[in-house]
């Protein structure tokens, strides 16, 4: 009886210290859970949990004052794409250690996005104390940095501020979006690369909810509507195409400028089936014209980079040219070279598609940027869309304008390619293009864009 009260007490024991140690090490995985859920891997920062757990904390436990200033790293992907994502984390930890390290007063660092930091500072000071430590936050980032490769890279960066007050009834959420709002219209300013929230940018944020809300519902109301501008030919002698434009006639806001709203399309996803929509429009309004009386017409879409990158693009395209029964060689889809930064490799994946299918692209904005030469020859373009800025120093057949632009028409022609000016807007413009060479023009000199009946007339 002894030795088996010895045996059980034994067995007891050890499945006691099995069950300590096994809960042991469950809430040794659950905090470092915990932990992982609340920091960012890269830099072992706080992350955008962990701020809002430290916001309420100083707001509804300590009833403190503070002070969140929000930073936002500038085109931060286009330094993935050149120099690499190693590069790319490299300078992001180094970014969290200078903003850890480089300041004096008590402070926390958080990563909460890609290329996104925010600094929170317990304690009150003034608007100018905020915007003086904000304007040294950004001069920490905006040292060079060296990349693992040893290649100097410099940052921009732009930055957004809000202090809090001990009696504020804004919730932490409200608060990192007020100050994330700020940071969002820093990108506006030309005087400082931050910006300060006040209770003006806290109105003309609701006034935006609202402006965002109409807009989401712009569609379904039958709000938006298209309107084509004419390209003439010069070797035909008339107008062989329409450029379709998007407008927004909003019951709220009126006529609605689409550098307003075109954007906030994008921002937020809405471009996908407002895009979608656009393309269904336009076939059906170059069908009816083609049946009048015009077969060779053709219209252009403006197709932008989160259309184009999207899976399932090419598989709507092909539903609408179905439901529409538009013939794929009345569509040119116009597509501006930020494609190529974005994912060059799909981009020419869906281009080659979209010619396979029969529709024609054109490069937009061309001359804008910083690598069009190189897109030219990387993705296969039938058209080539010469931007207007050109247009402003051409004011004889021997200005250097006239020499620039003959060289882009001569290059295009190497490549099989037809030129389209835009912006011409005078008989001199018209008149030097058409010396220089170029295949078609567009712009004001013929007409303003108009709705579907007048640019009938037009025809």
């Amino acid at each position: 009886m002894s030795a088996k009260r010895w045996h059980y007490t034994i067995i007891a024991s050890m499945v006691l210290l099995t069950s300590i140690g096994s809960y042991l090490y469950i809430l040794k995985l659950e905090k470092r859970q915990q932990r992982a859920a609340r920091q960012d891997a890269l830099t072992q920062l706080g992350n955008l949990v962990r701020l809002e757990e430290d916001v309420n904390y100083l707001q509804l436990v300590k009833r403190k004052p503070y002070t969140i200033i929000l930073l936002n790293l500038l085109e931060f992907k286009n330094i993935n794409n050149w120099a690499g994502y190693e590069s790319g984390n490299q300078i992001l930890m180094e970014v969290g250690k200078r903003l850890s390290v480089g300041i004096v007063e008590k402070h926390t660092t958080y990563r909460i996005g890609g290329g996104e930091f925010a600094v929170l500072f317990p304690g009150t000071r003034t608007r100018e104390q905020a915007e003086e430590i904000t304007a040294n936050l950004c001069g920490l980032i905006q040292r060079p940095f060296e990349s693992e490769y040893h290649e100097t890279v410099r940052l921009k960066v732009y930055a957004g501020i809000r202090n809090a007050v001990v009696n504020s009834k804004d919730k932490a959420a409200q608060i990192i979006h007020d100050v994330v709002f700020a940071c969002q219209e820093a990108r506006h300013l030309t005087t400082a690369p931050y910006a300060y929230f006040t209770d003006e940018l806290g109105q003309l944020d609701s006034e935006r909810k609202l402006f965002v809300k109409e807009l989401s519902e712009a569609l379904n109301r039958g709000e938006f509507k298209l309107v084509y501008q004419p390209i003439f030919s010069f070797q035909e002698d008339r107008f062989v195409s329409f450029e379709s434009l998007l407008r927004w006639d909003s019951g709220e806001f009126g006529l609605v400028s689409p550098i307003e709203f075109i954007p906030l399309l994008e921002e937020s996803g809405m471009i996908l089936e407002v895009g979608d929509w656009i393309i269904q429009e336009a076939a059906l309004q170059v069908s009816k014209w083609r049946s009048e009386g015009f077969p060779e017409l053709y219209v252009t879409v403006n197709v932008s980079v989160k259309q184009l990158l999207d899976e399932s693009f090419l598989s709507r395209v092909q539903d609408i040219l179905l439901e529409t029964k538009a013939s794929p060689d009345s569509l040119v889809f116009e597509i501006t070279e930020s494609v190529v930064v974005e994912d060059s490799e799909k981009a020419l994946a869906t281009v080659t598609k979209l010619n396979d299918l029969g529709i024609s692209t054109a490069l937009d904005d061309f001359g804008t940027g910083y690598s069009s030469l190189a897109i030219l020859s990387l993705l296969p373009f039938q058209y080539l869309k010469v931007d207007r800025t050109f247009l402003d120093d051409l004011d004889s057949a021997d200005s250097q304008a006239a020499s620039v632009l003959r060289g882009i028409v001569s290059i295009a022609s190497g490549l099989s390619q037809l030129t389209i000016m835009e912006g011409v807007e005078t008989k001199e413009q018209l008149d030097l293009l058409k010396e220089i060479g170029a295949d078609r023009i567009q712009g004001y000199y013929f007409s303003k864009p108009v709705p579907p009946n007048q640019a009938f007339e037009l025809l």
